[in-house]
Formats: structure tokens, C-alpha cells, sequence
């Protein structure tokens, strides 16, 4: 099994990973993109000793080094104490975002209040492609479902909307209430 863990930081305390579950059948991957910084490309990864030659001789077909510096950074970070503060302070300000979402979208609240992102289900008027185009006309950024997709047979029927990159909970609002106002809209009415 591989565990892809990057949202770990986010569970509830009480929250087990598979690794731990089933340590000799797991290869665990944990990032500190989403958690820390995504500019520091650092991973970790926790495995049974078997499976150590293959993942060795892997490396360089994925990723040929890691900067030193980066991981030097992020070693700091973490034994200095500062990246569970920087952790702390993304969830925090993940739990206001959330909050502003909620007020706009009250139907899609989240079952977990730290999410950095959403997935919100498309007018049936609206591809992804089309919402993308839309909101950018409005000065809004967003990514639809094409853009996940690996292969698509069905029209893109979601747009994956982050909480966490508009700089401030007034500008995510402001976002926000645009991509309703184009969900509410007639088609027609995109052409007027």
C-alpha cells in the first residue's frame, strides 16, 4: 500500500495512518508542501526495510535530489519548533476561511473546518472550462475539474476552489460571491 499523507497535519489527533496500522505492507509519503511551505520541495518517506533497494533504485527516475538547502530548512524548522507554529497558524487561519465559505456556500459546509480547498459541484449549464473563463472575465481565479482529470469522458462537471490563497478573508469573500453569482446565472446571460 502507499500512503500518500499530505494532509496528515490536518486530521484529528486521534487519527491513525495505514503506516502505523500496517507498518510492513505500507510505504508511507508525507510532503511538507501543503503543511509548511510549498516553495520547499522536501518529502519523507517511512517504509519497511524490504522494500528499501527498490525504492532507492527508484529515486532518480521520480526526483534526482532534493536541494540541500531546502532540507536543511525545513530541519531547522522542525527541531527549532517553528514549523508546528507555522502548522498551527495554517489551521487556524484554514478554520476562518472555511467560515467564509460556509457563509456563502451554507450548502456545501465542510465536514472538516480545516480545509484548504473545496470541490463544488457545476450548474448543469457550465463546464469547468467554461466557469474557468467566466470568473477569470470577473478577476477571479479559479481551477475546474479538466484540470485534475486524466482522463475525462464526461463533461467536467467541478471546480476546485482554495480558501487559502486570496490573500485576505475580504478578497475570498469578494471570489466567492462572483463564482455564485455565475453559478446562479442563466446561460444566456453569459453572452449579454
Amino acid at each position: 500500500m502507499i500512503e500518500d499523507d499530505i494532509y496528515s497535519f490536518l486530521a484529528p489527533d486521534d487519527a491513525r495512518s495505514f503506516f502505523s496500522l500496517l507498518s510492513e505492507q505500507t510505504i508511507h509519503i508525507c510532503s511538507i508542501s501543503k503543511s509548511l511551505c510549498a516553495g520547499l520541495r522536501v518529502a519523507f518517506l517511512a517504509f519497511p526495510d524490504k522494500y528499501r533497494e527498490r525504492l532507492v533504485s527508484g529515486m532518480p527516475s521520480i526526483n534526482l535530489k532534493t536541494v540541500s538547502l531546502n532540507g536543511e530548512i525545513i530541519a531547522e524548522l522542525i527541531e527549532s519548533g517553528k514549523a508546528e507554529k507555522i502548522v498551527t497558524r495554517k489551521k487556524i487561519l484554514a478554520r476562518k476561511r472555511n467560515q467564509v465559505f460556509t457563509s456563502v456556500f451554507p450548502e456545501n459546509r465542510p465536514d472538516n473546518v480545516e480545509r484548504f480547498f473545496h470541490w463544488l459541484e457545476l450548474p448543469k449549464h457550465l463546464t469547468s472550462e467554461e466557469l474557468e473563463l467566466l470568473a477569470l472575465q470577473r478577476g477571479v481565479r479559479l481551477l475546474g475539474s479538466h484540470r485534475f482529470a486524466m482522463r475525462n469522458e464526461k463533461k467536467s462537471s467541478y471546480v476546485r476552489v482554495s480558501v487559502t490563497s486570496p490573500d485576505t478573508e475580504k478578497e475570498l469573500k469578494r471570489g466567492l460571491l462572483i463564482l455564485k453569482n455565475i453559478f446562479e446565472e442563466k446561460p444566456r446571460d453569459f453572452f449579454v
